[in-house]
């Protein structure tokens, strides 16, 4: 997720992007569900056809701040 936001953080158009399969092989169908419904409601749109998101330079701020507390649970889930 990391690269992803790296590459598309100064895009300052909407445009299409995909994500790496790779990224989202590991999940299963509930946590897949429940990654999508959390980058929806960043203001990303999600077409299932790849996967590929629409990109929206106005959601940065709601992805960076989703991507910060996702962060800071896996630093905490770690440290248990």
């Amino acid at each position: 997720m990391e690269s992803t936001m790296e590459q598309n953080f100064l895009l300052d158009k909407e445009g299409v992007f995909p994500l790496q399969p790779e990224l989202l092989s590991s999940l299963g169908d509930e946590e897949l569900t429940l990654t999508e419904a959390l980058v929806g409601l960043s203001g990303l749109e999600v077409q299932r056809s790849g996967p590929q998101y629409m990109w929206d330079p106005d959601t940065l701020p709601r992805l960076c701040a989703l991507y910060a507390g996702l962060s800071l649970l896996q630093q905490l889930t770690k440290a248990s």
